[in-house]
């Protein structure tokens, strides 16, 4: 039996379509929005009429508040202190223990699982600090990448 054919009313895309709420988003409502603001400085999005009030962006959790993201529950962390000391560079041999650190407290989380599930828990709690100091110092690589990418881009041009 032969499939039927398409619809011609079925629209394919490879993104969703944007929120119905980017039609609000013109001249003129960026224009009353700004007025209104001119006018009174404590203005909240509910005192704004309904076709303006996405244009306000919403307030950033408080750092005590808790916020939920893909069904889990986050605790939103402390701002971070801007007299840090300036970090070291990126250094191979600290990702590459931060890598035998996931391994082994991933080994610890199946062995933990294995022998006894009821002390997973905390385990898995290590391990999730270990990843989010891994990926922390993956993130420190970004701008060696760039400049790397951008050199080899240029190189590229040259020899055309």
């Amino acid at each position: 039996m032969a499939d039927p054919p398409p619809s011609s009313a079925a629209v394919s895309a490879a993104f969703p379509a944007p929120p119905p709420f980017y039609k609000t988003f013109t001249v003129s409502n960026l224009a009353r929005l700004s007025s209104l603001q001119e006018s009174n400085p404590s203005l909240t999005v509910l005192d704004l009429p309904p076709e303006l009030r996405n244009l306000l962006p919403p307030l950033p959790p408080l750092s005590n508040q808790r916020y939920r993201t893909f069904g889990e529950v986050h605790e939103n962390p402390p701002p971070l202190s801007t007299d840090a000391p300036p970090k070291d560079p990126p250094n191979p041999h600290r990702l590459l223990k931060m890598t035998r650190q996931v391994l082994l407290a991933f080994l610890s989380v199946t062995h933990a699982l294995a022998v006894d599930p009821d002390t997973w828990a905390p385990k898995w709690d290590e391990m999730r600090a270990v990843n989010s100091e891994a990926h922390a110092i993956i993130n420190e690589y970004r701008p060696h990448q760039a400049r790397e990418t951008l050199i080899h881009m240029m190189e590229e041009q040259v020899e055309r």
